[in-house]
């Protein structure tokens, strides 16, 4: 899955994600892929509405993000998912469990978008997955240390 996502990343232009920038008031599919995207790097939204009722907005933010269009697909492909941490994918969940965050649906409104949402997929199920992995990698790391160690014993004692 995650392959598949970067491999929709490096298909897309320059010109495909700027063009989202150019909204004044984007499509809700649109602008719900670009919160989960300013979540996923750490991006703080403004908050907007009357007091008592404010929400966040993401808005402002992902524009400034989608000017440098250069450098969101760099950060995108080169993404650490290893650092991903349990935080920040609880503030996925409500995106990832929306029935629009779907890159088939979000299609209809941007093909960037549609690649985005499928990253930030990609990045969720990689999470998950690597919470299986993690303990094995580990313990796989302490038997090679106790080989090693094994190993160097044996060669003094030959």
């Amino acid at each position: 899955e995650l392959d598949r996502a970067l491999q929709g990343l490096k298909e897309l232009s320059q010109r495909d994600i700027v063009e989202i920038a150019r909204y004044q008031s984007p499509p809700a599919k649109v602008k719900l892929v670009l919160e989960a995207v300013c979540i996923l790097f750490h991006m703080q939204p403004t908050r907007t509405g009357a007091v008592g009722h404010k929400v966040d907005d993401y808005w402002d933010v992902s524009r400034r993000m989608l000017q440098d269009a250069k450098g969101l697909l760099d950060s995108m492909l080169t993404y650490d998912a290893e650092s991903l941490s349990q935080d920040t994918v609880d503030k996925l969940k409500p995106y990832v469990n929306n029935s629009d965050f779907e890159p088939k649906k979000i299609a209809a409104v941007s093909k960037a978008c549609q690649h985005m949402c499928g990253w930030v997929l990609a990045m969720y199920s990689y999470f998950h997955a690597n919470l299986d992995i993690r303990p094995k990698r580990a313990l796989l790391e302490r038997t090679n240390n106790d080989l090693r160690s094994m190993q160097t014993n044996l060669v003094r004692l030959q």
